[in-house]
Order: C-alpha cells, then sequence, then structure tokens
C-alpha cells in the first residue's frame, strides 16, 4: 500500500483554493467574464476531491489517477497564474503544490 498522507491534503487544499476562487469571482461581479475559468475551477476541485477520496480508501487505481490530476493542476495553476490577483495567485500555489504531491506518488 502507497503512502498517500502528503498527497491527501495537497489535494482538499487545491480543491478547496479552486473553491474560494470561485467563490470570490461570484461575490465580486465577475462571473461573467470568467465564467469558463470558474467551471474549470469547479470541475477541477471535484477532481482533486476525488482523488483524495480514493487514496483514502486505498482505491487500486490511486496511482494512475494521481497522474492525470497532476496534469489537470498544472493546467489549472497555468491558467490562474496568468491574472494577479492574490486569490487567482494563491490558487495557483495551491495547484503547483498539488501537482507536485501527485507526481512524488507516481514514482
Amino acid at each position: 500500500m502507497r503512502n498517500y498522507h502528503g498527497c491527501i491534503p495537497a489535494c482538499n487544499e487545491c480543491a478547496d483554493a479552486r473553491d474560494r476562487r470561485a467563490a470570490a469571482c461570484l461575490s465580486d461581479g465577475s462571473a461573467t467574464e470568467m465564467a469558463s475559468c470558474l467551471a474549470l475551477d469547479i470541475d477541477r476541485a471535484a477532481v482533486c476531491r476525488l482523488g483524495a477520496s480514493m487514496m483514502s480508501r486505498s482505491s487500486e487505481v490511486s496511482h494512475e489517477f494521481c497522474e492525470r490530476r497532476a496534469e489537470t493542476c498544472d493546467a489549472c495553476a497555468a491558467e490562474c497564474g496568468k491574472n494577479e490577483a492574490e486569490r487567482c495567485q494563491q490558487c495557483a500555489q495551491a495547484c503547483r503544490a498539488c501537482a507536485h504531491a501527485c507526481r512524488a506518488m507516481t514514482r
């Protein structure tokens, strides 16, 4: 059985950062201009939560799912990193940390 203890919190933090970012965009009136990004945030947060759940129960496919989740987190970090808003930079940082933790699980 793999030790997922470092990756589970990273996935949960990443999902939370995405939710905080989406909620902030919805509350400040930027939802229309950020609609596609918000939809991706919601989907990507779900991917991270699913991954954390899979690892918590030692799913047989957790390892393979980590590879895809790292790619997803890289894409989100790149997108969020384009925006200078603090919430976007925090999301990008959480996504980079999650991608790093996921890649560590695949080695």
